[in-house]
């Protein structure tokens, strides 16, 4: 009688195949759990603040300028500003942001302490560069006066920001005054003053214009 010697090799094949199967089922369970948990949070709602307004570089940005919006986001979600997370003492636009914009984590800084808000009247039109967002000098020409030696223009402000234009709605041909809002070095803000009491004449001068 000869002894059967496929039976064990027989079974040792079994349990390795098993092993193997048992191996690839895992395998696929981990692949199918990898992909709904992307699915999942790929599709997951957050909500971010975007602005209600344009907002302005150098301009202090609060709440009540900002609205917040459920977005999916996915893989970016951690780039963007979410609710609750505007610091309580504000915080200060990096760069232009319009309106209805996703607020950027980057395009925020810390309040500016250095520099403070004035507005101005500037009479006539302005420059076409002088927008929202340019870098400006703030030139004073005083009022001629008899018996006054020096009348020539003086810059009052070397890098203001204009953080917004109102023009004057009666402005017709280039006459009448437009208030403008500038952020400039809390240095500056009392010879804008004084120059505003004398009844200077002020001009905006854009230090930096686009190229064609």
């Amino acid at each position: 009688m000869f002894e059967d010697v496929t039976k064990p090799a027989s079974r040792g094949f079994m349990r390795a195949l098993s092993a193997r199967t048992m191996i690839g089922l895992v395998l696929v369970a981990l692949s199918v759990v990898g992909v709904l948990a992307v699915l999942h949070f790929g599709h997951q709602s957050i909500r971010v603040y975007r602005a209600t307004a344009p907002l302005t570089a150098g301009e202090a940005v609060d709440a009540s300028m900002l609205e917040a919006v459920e977005v999916q986001l996915g893989q970016v979600s951690g780039s963007y500003l979410r609710e609750g997370e505007l610091p309580s003492e504000g915080a200060v636009a990096t760069r232009t942001i319009g309106a209805g914009e996703l607020v950027p984590r980057e395009a925020l800084g810390a309040p500016d302490t250095d520099r403070a808000t004035v507005i101005v009247s500037v009479e006539g039109s302005l420059p076409a560069a002088a927008v929202a967002g340019a870098t400006v000098e703030l030139w004073a020409s005083p009022k001629a006066t008899t018996g006054k030696k020096d009348v020539s223009p003086r810059v009052l402000v070397e890098d203001a920001t204009v953080i917004r234009v109102t023009q004057d709605e009666s402005m017709i041909a280039g006459l009448g005054k437009q208030e403008v809002e500038l952020r400039v070095p809390r240095g500056t803000v009392a010879a804008v003053l004084e120059a505003q009491g004398q009844d200077a004449r002020l001009s905006l001068v854009p230090l930096y214009t686009g190229v064609n």
